[in-house]
C-alpha cells in the first residue's frame, strides 16, 4: 500500500528543487495505510406475481478494515547546496518497502503521516420484496354461490446490513537528525504535537438492514347474481294478474392479506477506531551511527510575558504619541516542547508589522538553547515606530488602538559577518508564539469638546467663541513648560460667502483680527499657548460676529487647527487636528404686516436656497414672507412669547402658511454628529391646533440626498 504516492507534492508546487518562494510550500510524505472498502449493498427482492410470495432482499457484504500505517524513516540532513536542505525516507508497510531521496529548497515544509485507514462504511441489506395481489374468486349464477378471492402472498424478508470496517492502527514514524541540525525539525509540520500524524484509522459507519416487504392484498370475491321471476293467474274476478319474485346468489368474500416480510433487528456497530502509532525523534552523533538522545516530540516556544514603554526623550510625557518611538522588552520565552531548543541555531524575535505599528530592525535573539519546560528572559528590547495619520478633515481628536504581536523565528545556518545584509535562508516561526498586548495611540493635546459658538447670528450681532484645549498627558506642554515643546491655536476663515473684511473676530484681549486663509500655521488669528498643565485644560476665546449690511443667510466657514511642535523639538510644528463650524447670517424674526408665509429655516440653508425661496415668493407669488430660525432660537414652540413683545408665537400663525424646509442641521457645533430634521422642532399639539383651529397650513420640504424632492401639503 505504500507505494502508492508515497512522496507527494501539491499543485503549487511544480518540482521540489525550485528556489525558495514567498509563499510556504509543502511536501507530502505518506506511509498512511488504505482505507477499508465499502461493503457492498444487498440486492432488493423481487415482487411477487398474482397470489405469490415476494422474494427476499440479499444480505449485504461485510466492509473491509482499514490498513495499518506503515513504518516511515526519515533523516534530515542539511543540503549540499546552499538554501537547501536534504531528506532520506524509507517506508515498509503491507504493500512493500520504498526508500527515497530529495533535495530541498529551505522554504519547503514537510508534511510526514502514517496514519491507519479509515475502516469501510457498511452495506445496507436488500429490501425484501412485496407479496403478490391473491387472484379475483368466479362470480355467483343462478345455481352456486360466488367464490372468496385468494390470499395475498407474502413480503420477502430483508437482507441484513453489515457493520462498519475497523479502522488501520497508526504507523511509527522515526524521524534522525543530528544534534548540530536539530533546527531542521521545523520543517515538519505538527511535529510539536505528533499524535495526529500517526493516529489510528477512524472506524467505518455501519450499514442498514433491510425492509421486509409488504404483504399483498387479498383477492377480491366474485360478483354476486340476481335475477326475476314473473307468474300468471286469474284473481276472483276473473282478471289474469302476474306476480314477479326477485332472486340472489351471494358473491364471494374478499381474500386474507399477506403477511409482511420480516426486518432484521439486530444491532449493526461502527468499526473500531483504530490504536495510535509512535512517534520519535532520535537525535544521532555527528557519524550518524549512535543515538544520543531520544524524544516523543519536538521542542516548542510560546510568549510568557513581555511590557512596552515609550522610548526615553524629553517628550517623554506617559502616552504614547503618533510619531513616537515605542520600546518592547520583558520577553519572556517558555520551551513548552518535549526536547531542547537548538543549541547551535539562533531564534531570533521581531515584531509583526500592522497599519500602526512599524517595526525597527531590531533583532534580538535568545541566549542559549531552553530546556523543556524551561523560561527566560530575552535580553534587549525590540522597537517600533507609531505612524503620523494624515490630517486632511476636520474632526474628533486622532485615536488609535492596535496589538503588538511579537514573533519568534528559528534560523537556519546564518550568512558570514561579511553577508550581513543577506538574510538567512531558514527561517521557521514558532506558531505558539501568540500572546498580543494592546496599546494606545493620541496627541498629548487635542480639543475633544469641540467649538462653543452660536452659529445663527444677525448682522451686528456678537457671540463668545471658545476652542477647548486638553492636555491628556502627565507632562506640561507649551512654551514656558520644561521642555518648552509649543502648541500653536489658529483660527481661520476658510470658505462661504463673505470676505475676511465682513467676519469681526475680537480675541479675549480686544484686539481686533482678519481671519485670512493661508497656508501656514501663522495665517488668520493665532496664538501660542504658553502652559497647559499635565492633565489640565486652557480655553481659547473671543467675540465673532458680521458686521453692518451682511446680506441674510451668507455663511461664514471658520477652520480652528491645533498645531504641535515636532517630537525633536527643533521649532517645527505640525498639525494634529482640525475643526470647523459654519456661522450663518440670519436676521431676527419680525413680524411683518400681511405677511401669508412663514419660512422655517436653520443655519444649513445657504444664502442660494434663501434667494431661490424668497424670488419664488416673493417676486413671483407675491407673498410676503417672514422667516423663523430653529438654529437661532433653538424652537418652534407655539406657546412660547415672541422675541420682541408679549404675544405668543401662534398668534403670528393664524391663516398662513408655513414652510418647513426639512434638511438636517446641527443646532449647536457640538451636534454636528447628531443632526436633527426641523420637522423634529414641530410638537405634535401645535400642529393639530394650529391646523384645526387657526387655519394654519404646513408645506414640508424633505430632501433626500440631493436628488429627490418630496412635497407633502398637510392641510384640513
Amino acid at each position: 500500500m505504500a507505494k502508492r504516492a508515497i512522496i507527494r507534492e501539491p499543485a503549487p508546487m511544480t518540482t521540489v528543487t525550485s528556489p525558495p518562494s514567498s509563499r510556504r510550500q509543502t511536501l507530502l510524505v505518506s506511509a498512511d495505510g488504505a482505507a477499508g472498502r465499502d461493503g457492498h449493498d444487498g440486492v432488493d427482492g423481487w415482487d411477487g406475481g398474482t397470489g405469490s410470495d415476494g422474494g427476499d432482499g440479499s444480505d449485504a457484504q461485510p466492509a473491509g478494515d482499514g490498513q495499518p500505517g506503515g513504518d516511515l524513516g526519515l533523516r534530515l540532513r542539511p543540503g549540499s547546496e546552499a538554501g537547501h536542505y536534504q531528506i532520506t525516507v524509507a517506508i515498509r508497510s503491507t504493500g512493500g518497502a520504498v526508500e527515497d531521496a530529495r533535495l530541498l529548497p529551505d522554504a519547503v515544509d514537510l508534511r510526514v503521516v502514517a496514519r491507519g485507514g479509515s475502516g469501510g462504511t457498511g452495506g445496507s441489506g436488500g429490501n425484501g420484496g412485496d407479496g403478490g395481489t391473491g387472484h379475483r374468486g368466479s362470480d355467483a349464477t343462478r345455481y352456486r354461490h360466488g367464490e372468496d378471492g385468494g390470499r395475498g402472498g407474502d413480503g420477502g424478508d430483508g437482507g441484513r446490513g453489515s457493520d462498519g470496517g475497523d479502522g488501520g492502527k497508526g504507523g511509527h514514524i522515526r524521524i534522525q537528525v543530528a544534534e548540530d541540525d536539530t533546527y531542521l525539525l521545523m520543517t515538519i509540520e505538527g511535529a510539536q504535537q505528533p499524535t495526529p500524524l500517526v493516529a489510528g484509522g477512524k472506524g467505518g459507519r455501519p450499514g442498514s438492514h433491510g425492509i421486509g416487504g409488504a404483504g399483498g392484498s387479498g383477492g377480491s370475491g366474485g360478483s354476486s347474481y340476481h335475477w326475476t321471476e314473473t307468474q300468471s293467474y286469474t284473481d276472483s274476478n276473473g282478471q289474469t294478474q302476474t306476480r314477479s319474485t326477485h332472486h340472489h346468489t351471494p358473491g364471494g368474500s374478499r381474500g386474507s392479506s399477506g403477511s409482511s416480510g420480516r426486518s432484521p433487528n439486530s444491532r449493526l456497530d461502527p468499526g473500531r477506531d483504530g490504536d495510535p502509532g509512535g512517534f520519535a525523534i532520535e537525535v544521532v552523533d555527528d557519524h550518524g551511527q549512535g543515538v544520543v538522545a531520544r524524544y516523543q516530540a519536538r521542542y516548542d516556544l510560546a510568549l510568557d510575558d513581555f511590557s512596552f514603554r515609550e522610548a526615553e526623550t524629553p517628550t517623554r510625557d506617559g502616552i504614547l504619541e503618533f510619531g513616537e518611538v515605542v520600546e518592547v522588552g520583558g520577553l519572556w520565552l517558555r520551551n513548552i516542547g518535549a526536547m531542547p531548543t537548538p543549541a547551535r541555531r539562533r531564534v531570533r524575535l521581531t515584531l509583526g508589522e500592522r497599519d500602526w505599528l512599524i517595526p525597527a530592525e531590531d533583532q534580538p535573539f535568545l541566549p542559549r538553547s531552553l530546556a523543556p519546560g524551561e523560561a527566560i528572559e530575552v535580553p534587549g528590547t525590540l522597537r517600533f515606530a507609531i505612524p503620523r495619520p494624515q490630517i486632511d478633515e476636520p474632526g474628533d481628536p486622532a485615536f488609535i488602538r492596535e496589538q503588538i504581536s511579537p514573533i519568534a523565528e528559528q534560523l537556519g545556518p546564518e550568512p558570514n559577518p561579511e553577508d550581513a545584509d543577506t538574510p538567512p535562508s531558514f527561517v521557521r516561526p514558532y506558531a505558539n508564539v501568540t500572546l498580543t498586548r494592546e496599546f494606545i495611540a493620541r496627541f498629548p493635546v487635542e480639543n475633544g469638546e469641540g467649538i462653543r459658538v452660536l452659529q445663527s447670528l444677525a448682522p451686528g450681532e456678537r457671540s463668545r467663541i471658545v476652542f477647548p484645549v486638553s492636555n491628556v498627558s502627565k507632562l506640561a506642554l507649551g512654551s514656558q513648560s520644561s521642555n518648552k515643546r509649543q502648541v500653536r491655536v489658529q483660527l481661520e476663515l476658510t470658505g462661504g460667502d463673505l470676505e475676511p473684511e465682513q467676519l469681526r473676530f475680537v480675541d479675549d484681549q480686544g484686539n481686533p483680527h482678519l481671519l485670512r486663509d493661508g497656508d501656514d500655521p501663522h495665517s488668520g488669528y493665532s496664538v501660542d499657548l504658553p502652559l497647559i498643565p499635565a492633565g489640565g485644560s486652557v480655553e481659547i476665546s473671543g467675540e465673532i460676529g458680521f458686521v453692518e449690511g451682511v446680506p441674510a443667510y451668507a455663511g461664514a466657514e471658520l477652520t480652528f487647527s491645533l498645531w504641535l511642535e515636532s517630537l525633536a523639538l527643533d521649532g517645527a510644528l505640525e498639525l494634529i487636528q482640525l475643526r470647523r463650524v459654519t456661522l450663518r447670517v440670519e436676521p431676527a424674526y419680525v413680524a411683518t404686516p400681511g405677511a401669508r408665509v412663514l419660512l422655517l429655516t436653520h443655519n444649513q440653508v445657504s444664502r442660494a436656497a434663501y434667494l431661490a425661496w424668497n424670488e419664488l415668493l416673493e417676486q413671483r407669488l407675491e407673498l410676503a414672507t417672514d422667516e423663523w430660525s430653529l438654529a437661532r432660537y433653538g424652537h418652534f414652540d407655539h406657546e412660547q412669547r415672541l422675541p420682541e413683545g408679549d404675544l405668543p408665537l401662534y398668534t403670528q400663525l393664524i391663516d398662513k402658511l408655513v414652510i418647513v424646509i426639512d434638511s438636517p442641521f446641527a443646532p449647536t457645533p457640538e451636534a454636528d454628529d447628531d443632526r436633527r430634521q426641523p420637522t423634529a422642532y414641530l410638537r405634535g399639539q401645535d400642529f393639530r391646533r394650529s391646523v384645526t383651529q387657526r387655519g394654519t397650513r404646513y408645506l414640508v420640504i424633505h430632501f433626500l440626498y440631493k436628488i429627490n424632492l418630496k412635497l407633502n401639503m398637510l392641510s384640513y
